[in-house]
């Protein structure tokens, strides 16, 4: 049992570790968006988090919850590079959209 919340802690604290969070606010007005815009996407994670809670517990149940952990981290990743490709209220969408869904399989799981 010991060993088993040493993984989880260690899982929470890694996946929480994201130096990005006190700097995202401002990359995204460095790079032109308006203050709407920002709020439309913390938003937009927050409501596709929200509606996927349910069928990803769902699938917690069905499937193996460490490939659904691993592919929510992956889903973050995708999230993070189109960020990086597209700086623009687009990228910045599809990655908190992706964002969201890493979210929601964490929690589920």
């Amino acid at each position: 049992m010991k060993n088993f919340l040493v993984k989880i802690y260690a899982f929470k604290f890694f996946d929480d570790l994201v130096l990005i969070y006190p700097l995202y606010v401002v990359m995204f007005t460095d790079f032109g968006m308006e203050p709407w815009q920002v709020a439309t996407l913390l938003a937009v994670w927050s409501a596709t988090a929200f509606l996927l809670e349910v069928p990803s517990g769902v699938w917690a149940d069905k499937y193996s919850r460490k490939n659904i952990l691993l592919m929510g981290q992956l889903i973050r990743s995708l999230g993070y590079a189109s960020w990086l490709l597209f700086p623009n209220f687009w990228g910045f969408l599809a990655g908190f959209v992706l964002w969201g869904i890493k979210s929601a399989l964490t929690s589920g799981t």
